[in-house]
């Protein structure tokens, strides 16, 4: 029995010594000041916490993270005008960082407060241009699901065209009605102020079309671009939304740029 308890004695002495280091120890890096940081906020022990985030943040390890931390910890306590303060400074520090603040679960408590709103809105503005960017939604005319047809009536194919990447690509997706298959990825480029196409196809068919928005229709042309065959031509495609909410895709090519001739001319009507 003796020797029992003078075991359990000796295990009761080991986990004291082993918590009194871990209480006792300093972390070494931002690193560990901002896990500790997170531990005590979790643990709601707020003072603590605030602590270790400033240090963290002393250390340059995440700082607009660590801001953005003590605003909920401040808003929890009630000190809404610095929480709402402390999410300025991190959005300040980098809006592109601040979507990240409702991955953390955002601030309940400012929900109904217009600073924050406006915050969030212009981070989601600042992570996502394209959302805000008046050009990238030109080419929105052509999104949806399209039965597209010859100008005797003749089903050619369906198009699923679709908006990606937040707003910053218009995706297409083509079957035609013998069977082949063809995508493009559509841009707009605002260094350039151009959009862009990149069309391929399951036949081998590649090509880069450059163009922009000009009275209501996307105009496109591709220069020296290769056929199947592997011919060089030139080629000019235009998109023109109809007042009944169709659309004409009409493409030439030409092989001096100066004789065109038409090889493709679809209407696209939608089928939902």
């Amino acid at each position: 029995m003796n020797r029992i308890l003078r075991y359990l004695v000796s295990i009761n002495l080991t986990l004291l010594a082993i918590t009194s280091f871990a209480e006792s120890s300093t972390p070494a890096n931002g690193m560990e000041w901002y896990t500790q940081a997170r531990a005590l906020q979790d643990q709601q022990q707020y003072d603590a916490a605030m602590d270790a985030f400033q240090h963290a943040i002393d250390e340059s390890f995440q700082p607009a993270g660590a801001l953005m931390r003590m605003a909920q910890i401040l808003a929890a306590q009630g000190q809404l005008d610095d929480a709402v303060m402390k999410l300025q400074k991190a959005y300040e520090l980098n809006p592109m960082t601040f979507g990240v603040l409702l991955q953390i679960g955002g601030v309940p408590e400012l929900v109904d407060d217009e600073r924050y709103t406006v915050l969030l809105a212009e981070a989601d503005k600042a992570r996502y241009p394209c959302k805000s960017r008046p050009e990238a939604a030109q080419f929105d005319f052509w999104l949806g699901d399209w039965q597209v047809s010859s100008p005797q009536g003749q089903v050619v194919g369906e198009n699923h065209v679709t908006s990606d990447l937040e707003g910053c690509v218009v995706r297409e997706s083509w079957t035609s009605a013998f069977g082949s298959h063809g995508t493009s990825v559509n841009f707009y480029d605002p260094a350039t102020r151009k959009w862009h196409q990149v069309w391929t196809s399951d036949i081998g068919s590649i090509t880069h079309y450059v163009g922009m928005l000009v009275d209501g229709q996307m105009r496109f042309e591709a220069k020296g671009f290769g056929d199947a065959n592997g011919e060089s031509r030139y080629r000019r495609m235009t998109f023109t939304p109809n007042p009944d909410g169709s659309v004409r895709q009409f493409i030439e090519d030409s092989v001096d740029g100066q004789v065109w001739t038409v090889s493709f001319d679809g209407l696209y009507t939608r089928l939902n």
